[in-house]
């Protein structure tokens, strides 16, 4: 099991990555929204079958951030708080979290719940409703694999992320610093052309895989770049 556990209490994550019942599971601990930012985004969610996340962080809401990690990948989500009343346990499940607990909670019980969300996981993680359809291509986020007519290009993370942000808008623009921050994980610099680099590399694979990937990929001046996902009129 790899799981990512995102607290501020220092004590915690290290009685966690201590007392975890299973050796072989991998433990990533972040104490902050910022320090997690680098695993949520860049498509390093995909690395992980479950996050462990405290509802009240020191810079940003647990739900703000259970909300953005609902919308990047279908990973299970268990919230841990030391309060909440009924009502607000249930309408943090209703938002998508998928177990809610409270503290104090010992670590085995922890494990036996990330058990329980990542067994229930396990038969769809790679489930063809992963695959998303560009023109002629078929992209596979999970998979990281762009196919085509003449061939399946296996894409780096960031290209991955890049295309799926872009394919998951449905030909709407998606911003610049929104790009910034799933391909890298952070947000974009002054004279920083990156994300220029990484879009000139998608073009070409869309372009490799059977496509027009310049046609494909637009830029939409002062917001970002879209996608053009549905068949292409003939000129």
């Amino acid at each position: 099991m790899r799981v990512l556990v995102i607290d501020d209490e220092q004590t915690l994550l290290d009685t966690i990555k201590l007392n975890w019942p299973d050796p072989e599971s991998r433990i990533v601990t972040a104490t902050s929204f910022s320090e997690a930012k680098p695993h949520i985004y860049a498509s390093r969610l995909a690395d992980f079958d479950c996050v462990i996340l405290d509802l009240q962080l020191p810079d940003a809401s647990g739900s703000t951030i259970l909300s953005e990690i609902k919308q990047i990948a279908d990973i299970p989500v268990m919230m841990v708080s030391g309060w909440g009343d009924t009502k607000f346990r249930a309408d943090t499940l209703n938002r998508g979290a998928d177990d809610y607990v409270m503290k104090p909670v010992g670590v085995s019980e922890l494990h036996a719940r990330a058990q329980r969300l990542t067994g229930r996981r396990a038969p769809s993680r790679h489930s063809a409703g992963a695959l998303l359809y560009i023109g002629d291509c078929r992209f596979h986020p999970l998979a990281r694999e762009l196919s085509g007519d003449k061939t399946t290009i296996a894409l780096t993370g960031a290209e991955s992320a890049l295309l799926e942000s872009l394919a998951r808008a449905r030909g709407g623009a998606v911003t610049r610093q929104d790009l910034y921050m799933k391909a890298f994980g952070r947000e974009g610099r002054s004279g920083d052309k990156s994300l220029e680099t990484y879009i000139g590399r998608v073009r070409r694979r869309i372009t490799e895989a059977g496509d027009d990937g310049d046609r494909r990929v637009q830029s939409v001046r002062g917001v970002g770049y879209r996608l053009l996902i549905e068949e292409m009129a003939s000129d």
